[in-house]
């Protein structure tokens, strides 16, 4: 996966993603190989000294929370912040 080496914003709607059933060890496979793709660009981000910022929204309870430390456990915690907006 390359970076876009313009600056335009890039939105992906979830109800635009396919979504198939999968056996769980294709399952955690496939995590693993997202989750190293995920810390490669963190690095490759590093290295070009600019920033991403990610904005999760949506009603209580809708499981933001979740995602979003799903999204980061396995990130360098030394890079990323995760901020409370009320």
């Amino acid at each position: 996966m390359s970076m876009p080496s313009n600056s335009k914003k890039c939105r992906i709607r979830l109800d635009q993603l396919e979504h198939k059933a999968i056996a769980e060890e294709e399952y955690r496979q496939k995590l693993k190989e997202q989750e190293l793709k995920l810390l490669g660009l963190q690095r490759r981000l590093l290295e070009s000294k600019k920033s991403v910022l990610v904005v999760v929204e949506g009603p209580d309870a809708a499981g933001k929370g979740g995602a979003i430390k799903r999204l980061v456990e396995r990130l360098d915690p030394r890079l990323v912040r995760v901020y409370s907006i009320v």
